[in-house]
């Protein structure tokens, strides 16, 4: 269990604590070769991605690359002149939601309104599985308080829009996986505060009306405005989908590269023993093995999911 449960604004003011390095690290001895690394692998993933039959390749080799290029180079991925780039990071949501909806038509949906049984389950399993695998695994690898709230938090997070765009590279069902998420999202405001609180001992206050709206900004508005050029402007939805895998392949890079700059602090830090617990939280979904057998590709709604919120849980 972690500390006594207190309220954010309760919550002492304190400077951040001075983080020291292992001699390894202070010297950057290790920035030349994984420099190197990250651009070998960038140059494999663009090299993918020119190549159809090797294209969904090139997702994994770029989120290396960027992850390699953000850890070794991290100012690269957290400003440019004044401006941050984290500011970012919500944009990018919208377009990769906008490049979904208009992969969807309405066919798409009435198959997932047939099949409610199958959403609810995998939004069940969410709220269950990966929170208390979570807390489970904080209390094996005894991580200090702030990271395994961190870690818990995550694991009571909603569904990403990673894995959307990963079961459309994969030629899964779209349409069922953007209703999980959404689902799990619209859900996050009511379950997400009480697990925290039942499983960390901890007061997180959600604003009800605010996280709403983000909601509606982030996830429903641009999904809808995708489905809406679908349906009317077939077109015009069938020249951007051409477009949509790269550009949203692209945009988590991006993310994923932002996030992990931003907490390297904390990944030296804590080292291999986050890396591993994070691995082993994203295989912590054979319940919803039985969720697959009713709508294929489910699995990738929850894998890959893990792997994005996990880093931008620690920010």
């Amino acid at each position: 269990m972690l500390r006594k449960a207190v309220s954010p604004k309760q919550l002492p003011v304190e400077p951040s604590p001075t983080i020291h390095l292992s001699p390894h690290f202070q010297s950057m001895s290790y920035a030349p070769p994984l420099t190197i690394l990250a651009l070998a692998f960038f140059a494999c993933g663009v090299f993918a991605l020119l190549r159809p039959n090797l294209k969904p390749l090139a997702f994994p080799l770029l989120v290396i690359a960027c992850g390699l290029g953000a850890f070794v180079h991290p100012s690269l991925f957290t400003q440019w002149g004044t401006f941050e780039l984290r500011k970012i990071i919500g944009p990018l949501v919208q377009v990769i939601l906008l490049g979904m909806g208009m992969t969807l038509t309405w066919a798409d949906c009435q198959g997932v309104l047939k099949r409610p049984a199958s959403v609810l389950a995998g939004a069940a399993c969410q709220y269950t599985v990966m929170p208390v695998c979570a807390f489970i695994l904080v209390g094996i690898f005894n991580f200090p308080a702030e990271i395994a709230l961190g870690l818990i938090l995550i694991g009571c997070c909603p569904g990403g829009v990673s894995s959307n765009v990963l079961v459309y590279l994969a030629k899964g069902n779209v349409a069922f996986s953007v209703a999980m998420t959404l689902v799990s999202t619209l859900l996050s405001p009511f379950l997400t505060p009480l697990l925290i609180k039942l499983l960390a001992g901890e007061l997180v206050t959600i604003p009800f009306l605010t996280q709403f709206w983000q909601i509606q900004k982030l996830v429903i508005i641009p999904l809808i405005l995708g489905f809406l050029i679908r349906r009317y402007l077939p077109g015009v939805a069938d020249a951007l989908t051409k477009v949509v895998p790269t550009i949203a392949m692209l945009s988590i890079c991006a993310i994923i590269g932002i996030t992990i700059a931003l907490s390297r602090a904390d990944l030296v830090q804590i080292g291999m023993g986050l890396l591993i617990a994070s691995l082993i939280h994203n295989l912590c979904f054979t319940p919803l093995l039985c969720v697959m057998f009713w709508q294929r590709n489910v699995f990738m709604w929850v894998m890959p999911r893990g792997i994005l919120w996990r880093v931008i849980g620690l920010v």
